[in-house]
This record gives structure tokens, C-alpha cells and sequence, in this order.
């Protein structure tokens, strides 16, 4: 293939591959199924042989030739003849009026138009073409003329995840930790994971409720569901080996996606930001417009409901602005001292008037660490926020 990755696309050991014409196409070697033997993203190898080939490799000689076309008149014929006994038309696309791209030879590595087919020594073993070529023997040259072509795989029958099953299934654990084991195949085919809440009917008997309720999801693997019982005063119904017990299991609750990262939180008229402090949000299902809610994030404080603006690298911009918190803000600020009796207390100052406590996570207690400041970076611990909540007294842990 001269662009593209097969494998990337699709395509492995094993697959049926099917050769159509795409717009502006050629119908070559259309019609035939073929058996991918291997794939690699350069190169298909089939299982069988193609009706018609675009491309061989064989040893040959490029050689000239001169006729007479009159008095004091000469002709130069340049000729490509093939030594491995094949023929340049049997099976394959060249012929008198395409082209020939010649890789991997010494000196002739260039397109060629071929102008016409004759035999040296076997039938159609030599070709003329109409621009100059170099006397060489080559062992092993390519010879290509590609052609546009698409190429598909048989329709794929899908099986889309549902959101209920009714099913035999048996029954075994307890209300904190029901196992239900499907009886025939596996849960698979239902949209089910860790975390989705799924509603249990069916089991009830008259006023016996048996096992019909809520659960919530806590582990799913092969045939059986694992998952907690929402009113764990209600026991629950085990079956006996071979009696199954008849339910309908309806997802109510999808599973939510979760992540666990240690991130900054960032306050901005342009959307406030959350940001990893080590690798990415590649790999998650974050994108733009997606609902996520934070937890225990800086002691709540952050906790909450928002919507994704963006995602780049380590960093998701939201459509919140001036929302969160921020544990790591750029400001401006003064650095001071305040004596109050005999006590001398360390004091920063936001110069831009805005209060401490309503804007960042600081609190009485945490350590803090200051860069780009020069003579005060360093590691400090908030030991009073004052009234006007402009200012910290901080002491140096250092």
C-alpha cells in the first residue's frame, strides 16, 4: 500500500477480504474473496493467489538496441527483458500503453512507459519503453504498476449490549454480597458494570419479595454479577444446585466512569482548571460537554457538579469560571513583617484586594510552598489568616 496502515485499519490474520472499485477505480481483480494470511501495515499477504497481478519482483537486463530508419539515420530501442522465465502480460496489468515503476536495480529506479511486448527467449519475456535506460544485470528488481483500489471486509453482524435480560440464573452469597450466575452464557450482552445500580422483578412470590429489588453493582465477571443488596434487612433467597430462579435484570443506573489523581485546582475568568501533577487525561472518557462531579477533593471544598470546556494533556478547562478554589493561584503580594507586643509575625498580602479564604483552599494549618518571589520562596505553614482575609501569617518550615 503506498499510504495508509492495514493494520491500523483493520485488517488481520484470518479476515475475509473483499476488492471492490472505488470512484475513478480500476475493476481489477474484483469479484474474489481472499483470506488474509498475514498483515502488516505495509502488506497483505493472501492465501491465495491474485487473478491479476500489479506488482512482481524478478531478476533482468536492461539493454539498448539500435535499428537503421535510413542513410545516416539510426533508432535506439530501450528494452527490460525478464530472466525468470515469466512473462510480462500472463497475470499480470502491464502491457503496451502503461506504465512500469522500477525500484531496487541499480541505475534504472524510475516510471517507464511501455510501448510495446515482444519475446527474446520466452513468450513476452521483454518489454520496450520510450525513455533511456542503463545497461544493467539486475538480481532482484521491483516492478509496479498500482492501481486505486477499496477494499472491505463481509458485513459484521452486531450484537448490541441491552439494558434488561430476563433469564434463569442461580442464586448464592448474601444481601451484602449477592452472587447471581447466569445459566446459560454470560452477562456479556447486558450493559452492566461495576457501580451501575440494576433492578431485580420477578422472584417475588405473593407477598414474598424473595430477591426482586435494587442492587448495586460490584463486580462482574463471565456468568456470574456480584452486587449488594440496596435493603440489606431483606435476606436473600439462594437457589438449590439445578433450580434456578427466573429473573428480569434491568439496568437502571449505568456505571459511572471514575479516576483517582492527584490534581491542582485552578480559578480563571476563562474557566477554572483541573490539573494532573503527574501523566494525563489520555485514555478516560473526559471530553468537551461531559457532566463530572468531583469528591473529596481538598476537603470538599471543590466537591460538586461541573461541565468539561476542554481537555488538553494534563489539564481540563470547565465552563465553570471563578468556581473552584484554587490550591495554586499567581498573584501579586507583599511580604512583611507585623510586630504585636513581643511577638513578630510573617505576613503575605495579596496586592489585588481579594480574600484568601473565598478564593483559594488555604486554611489555618496547611503548608504552602511560594516560588518566583526571589529571597521568600520556600516552604511555609499558615498559621492565621486575618480579619481582612487579604493576609496570612505564616511561619518557615525550612
Amino acid at each position: 500500500m503506498d499510504s495508509g496502515d492495514w493494520v491500523a485499519d483493520g485488517f488481520s490474520a484470518g479476515d475475509t477480504l473483499i476488492i471492490a472499485t472505488p470512484p475513478s477505480g480500476s475493476s481489477l481483480n474484483n469479484g474474489t474473496t481472499y483470506t488474509i494470511h498475514t498483515a502488516t501495515p505495509t502488506t497483505l499477504t493472501l492465501d491465495q493467489n491474485v487473478a491479476t497481478a500489479t506488482r512482481f519482483v524478478s531478476s533482468a537486463v536492461f539493454f539498448t538496441t539500435t535499428t537503421s530508419c535510413g542513410s545516416s539515420c539510426t533508432v535506439t530501442h530501450y528494452w527490460i527483458q525478464r530472466t525468470d522465465g515469466g512473462s510480462w502480460t500472463a497475470n499480470t496489468n502491464f502491457g503496451s500503453g502503461q506504465n512500469v515503476i522500477v525500484t531496487t536495480t541499480a541505475s534504472n529506479n524510475t516510471t517507464y512507459a511501455i510501448t510495446g511486448v515482444t519475446t527474446t527467449t520466452n513468450t513476452s519475456d521483454t518489454v520496450e519503453v520510450s525513455s533511456a535506460i542503463a545497461a544493467e544485470t539486475a538480481g532482484a528488481a521491483t516492478f509496479s504498476n498500482p492501481v486505486n483500489k477499496r477494499f472491505d471486509e463481509p458485513i459484521i453482524t452486531l450484537t448490541p449490549k441491552k439494558s434488561a435480560i430476563k433469564d434463569a440464573a442461580d442464586v448464592s452469597g448474601t444481601a451484602s454480597a449477592a452472587v447471581f450466575t447466569r445459566h446459560t452464557g454470560d452477562w456479556s450482552n447486558l450493559a452492566v458494570g461495576v457501580g451501575a445500580t440494576i433492578s431485580i422483578t420477578g422472584t417475588a412470590t405473593d407477598t414474598n419479595i424473595q430477591n426482586d429489588g435494587s442492587y448495586v453493582v460490584t463486580a462482574v465477571s463471565g456468568n456470574q454479577i456480584t452486587a449488594t443488596r440496596g435493603d440489606l434487612t431483606k435476606p436473600l433467597v439462594t437457589t438449590l444446585v439445578g433450580f434456578p430462579m427466573t429473573m428480569t435484570i434491568n439496568v437502571t443506573q449505568p456505571a459511572q466512569p471514575s479516576y483517582s489523581a492527584n490534581v491542582n485546582f485552578g480559578r480563571s475568568d476563562a474557566g477554572d482548571t483541573i490539573t494532573k501533577t503527574s501523566g494525563d487525561w489520555s485514555g478516560t472518557t473526559l471530553e468537551p460537554n461531559a457532566q463530572i462531579r468531583i469528591t473529596t477533593a481538598l476537603g470538599g471544598v471543590n466537591d460538586g457538579s461541573y461541565t468539561v470546556a476542554s481537555v488538553s494533556g494534563a489539564t481540563v478547562t470547565l465552563r465553570e469560571a471563578n468556581r473552584l478554589k484554587a490550591n495554586i493561584l499567581t498573584t501579586g503580594v507583599s511580604f512583611f513583617q507585623q510586630a504585636i507586643g513581643l511577638t513578630t509575625f510573617n505576613r503575605i498580602q495579596r496586592s489585588d484586594g481579594k480574600v484568601w479564604s473565598l478564593l483559594s483552599t488555604f486554611i489555618v494549618g496547611d503548608t504552602i510552598t511560594i516560588s518566583g518571589s526571589g529571597p521568600n520562596d520556600g516552604t511555609y505553614s499558615v498559621t492565621a489568616i486575618r480579619r481582612t482575609r487579604t493576609s496570612l501569617a505564616m511561619t518557615s518550615t525550612a
